[in-house]
């Protein structure tokens, strides 16, 4: 599945016409001018084995056949990259056939986005601007950050485990008692979740500006997210995905563009592009 199916001069023909687009916006500013603290993570951690196993898991779901498709996310991927310090990471963009509107990273470049998620698009800079934030969120290395950050309560629930295997387990009290301990738990990280999602829309918005796009692509489509209704289902827990936390980074990544970045001659939208592989998922 992970394997390009385009040359690269493919890609340079396909990165060509969006660079070529007038753009205002290009160097306006660099990951650097974010400040932004290094990931902490157990570097220990087997990061390609543990995204590839979760990858394998996620392509289960149901990849969709179209080839023509799967290159076109994989070229817009690469082209982002590109203008960023991981213009040489193997990063990979799979498209689910599921209609709910979805996109998502896992350690070791692996990117997911649903066909709902791609029908909610109304140009290439919409669709890129997703894609450049997952990318955001592997090159900040947030899902190892959180599997790090999350171990010692694993240990800790390992611990209480073994130590009600020896008293011979809970009341219905300690029960319940478990259950608020684990809900507030979940209030207490949720914030952090949050937290990564403001950061990799801020990277994201200005890997399209210096890639050449919109960078008020990413703006446009979280703006459509935060007006979906929370009743269908998502096909994993994203909590970015609840309206919400949507509207918050909605607010915030309205506020971080308009402060650094102009309206007139924005840079690549692409929409006749878009249009034509949006038609070939019909």
């Amino acid at each position: 599945y992970s394997e390009k199916d385009f040359s690269a001069a493919d890609l340079a023909t396909f990165a060509r016409d969006v660079r070529q687009f007038p753009s205002a916006n290009k160097g306006i500013l660099a990951l650097d001018d974010l400040d932004l603290s290094n990931p902490e993570y157990y570097t220990t951690l087997p990061e390609l084995e543990i995204g590839t196993g979760i990858a394998a898991r996620l392509i289960q779901k149901g990849v969709v056949d179209n080839k023509p498709l799967h290159r076109y996310v994989n070229m817009i991927c690469a082209t982002i990259a590109a203008s960023g310090p991981f213009y040489d990471w193997d990063l990979t963009v799979f498209v689910l056939n599921e209609g709910t509107v979805n996109a998502f990273s896992v350690p070791g470049g692996y990117i997911f986005v649903t066909l709902g998620a791609i029908a909610q698009c109304r140009d290439e800079a919409d669709l890129a601007g997703m894609i450049a934030h997952e990318i955001a969120h592997v090159y900040r290395r947030h899902g190892m950050q959180e599997m790090s950050k999350r171990i010692a309560n694993i240990k800790s629930d390992e611990a209480f485990a073994e130590l009600d295997e020896e008293v011979g387990g809970m009341t219905e009290d300690e029960k319940e008692m478990e259950d608020l301990v684990d809900q507030t738990y979940e209030k207490i990280v949720h914030p952090r979740l949050l937290s990564y999602e403001l950061e990799a829309d801020k990277v994201g918005i200005i890997l399209l500006a210096n890639a050449g796009y919109d960078p008020f692509g990413l703006v446009r489509v979280c703006d459509q997210v935060a007006r979906i209704p929370k009743e269908q289902p998502d096909i994993v827990d994203v909590n970015y995905m609840l309206p919400n936390d949507a509207m918050t980074r909605y607010k915030e990544m309205t506020t971080f563009a308009n402060k650094h970045f102009k309206t007139k001659s924005p840079g690549a939208r692409m929409s006749e592009r878009f249009g034509s592989y949006k038609l070939s998922m019909k």
